[in-house]
């Protein structure tokens, strides 16, 4: 049985007080299923050759699309993103793309009618802790994204125990090729709970989810007694509990420096 181990440490992790990496510009929207395989090949042909040369050019450090694997009735299915050094590099690109799809008004009309823009959204977010490994050419990563909420005045917990119990495994999952990489995220600009955060693992398939349970199962086994119990009431004293949700997704396109 999956445990919320895995999703807690780096949770944890996330409180560490690193300074802020990435930053990256999210955009989520809800398509119809049977417009799916022609919108990503819309965004394709119109996008993907400007965020290529903003690749090349150093402007954007990843892009990609992504779709979900775990659906959800009602809710976005399509997350398109991009990630930079600054903010002023994701303007570049978010100015880059909007022209190359305004250049390409056929398949502009496909994005626009294949979607609900009612239910679109984007985020600005930051990675504040986070880890990367070698990621093949020509790679479609799975990943998994948990979304938790730290109850307001807990940051301080979360970061004496991530620095004793969890950053350390997902490090080696990372440095192992177990997972390609994982993210800590916090918003940037806050258009959702102040106390919302991410974990994204982007990994080569759903078989490293189990590698990412065993590697916690061991760590708590390896606990003495009364580490364990700090840990087992680790979600009720630091989380709202309620707020918890998880997303599996599949990369439909995936570039990467």
């Amino acid at each position: 049985m999956r445990t919320l181990a895995p999703l807690i440490g780096a949770l944890l992790a996330l409180a560490g007080g690193c300074a802020a990496e990435q930053k990256i510009m999210v955009a989520v929207y809800k398509v119809d299923f049977g417009k799916l395989d022609a919108y990503v090949e819309a965004i394709n042909k119109a996008a993907t050759p400007a965020l290529d040369r903003l690749l090349e050019d150093g402007v954007i450090q990843a892009y990609g699309v992504d779709l979900d694997a775990l659906h959800s009735a009602g809710q976005p299915n399509v997350a398109a993103w991009f990630s930079a050094s600054t903010y002023g590099n994701l303007q570049k690109a978010d100015d880059a793309v909007l022209a190359a799809i305004g250049a390409h008004p056929a398949e502009a009309k496909v994005l626009l009618e294949s979607a609900d823009m009612n239910a679109h959204e984007d985020y600005l977010l930051e990675a504040v802790m986070s880890k990367f490994g070698r990621i093949p050419a020509g790679a479609k990563p799975v990943s998994t994204l948990s979304q938790m909420r730290i109850k307001p005045g807990k940051m301080k917990e979360w970061r004496q125990a991530s620095e004793k119990y969890f950053k350390p495994i997902y490090d080696k999952l990372v440095d192992d090729g177990a997972i390609y990489s994982y993210q800590a995220l916090v918003q940037g600009m806050h258009t959702k709970d102040p106390g919302d955060v991410w974990l994204l693992v982007q990994m080569p398939d759903m078989g490293a989810i189990d590698k990412l349970d065993q590697a916690f199962e061991a760590r708590m086994q390896a606990m003495t007694p009364a580490e364990r119990s700090i840990f087992e009431n680790l979600e009720a004293t630091l989380l709202v509990e309620s707020a918890h949700r998880d997303g599996l997704m599949r990369s439909a396109i995936f570039r990467t420096k």
